[in-house]
């Protein structure tokens, strides 16, 4: 009987795996030049945004994000840098350190669930993008609902505000050590 249950309880979560992953949870991936921001920026910053709006991706998500399907957010994220690569080869550019950067914004506000598995693979895939100089990562995190628990204090989004954290401090400190440094 035990034995019975055991093995339908793991039936069970088998075909839960195997239907969500199946689910897409990148709903949109735009480039900077097809996309118009929604607030009101002076004419420099209109500037740097058309500047920069070739190295511009968002990727938006929805739904739950989660071990299983994470592979589709890696995938959007690999094939924006292959495009901007392309651009640059089809131009005949070749950029090296900071100006080969790509800018990435992920949307997560459409996103429902979120395990501690995917959040710490997110966490580590923004750090190796920082590392490797490939991109700039930005998060933009669903907001909580009247009366629900901010997503700052959620198991799986509390990795992410703490990594942000961390390197907001760590930010800090090199630019008052540096503005220190050239007093």
């Amino acid at each position: 009987m035990a034995q019975g249950l055991l093995v339908s309880g793991v039936l069970c979560l088998l075909t839960f795996v195997l239907q969500s992953s199946r689910v897409p949870v990148v709903c949109k991936v735009a480039h900077g030049a097809s996309l118009r921001s929604s607030a009101w920026r002076n004419i420099a910053e209109i500037d740097v945004l058309a500047a920069h709006a070739q190295r511009l991706y968002l990727i938006g998500l929805q739904g739950a994000l989660f071990f299983a399907n994470f592979a589709q957010l890696s995938g959007a994220i690999d094939a924006a840098i292959a495009k901007s690569r392309a651009a640059d080869a089809a131009a005949g550019a070749a950029p090296r350190g900071h100006d080969r950067r790509i800018f990435l914004v992920i949307d997560m506000s459409a996103v429902t669930t979120l395990d501690t598995a995917a959040a710490k693979a997110l966490e580590k895939t923004c750090a190796e993008l920082r590392e490797l100089q490939l991109a700039h990562v930005a998060l933009v995190l669903p907001t909580p609902p009247k009366g629900g628990c901010e997503p700052e204090h959620d198991p799986a989004y509390s990795h992410l505000f703490r990594a942000a954290r961390a390197r907001a401090a760590a930010a800090g400190a090199r630019a008052s050590a540096s503005s220190s440094a050239s007093c």
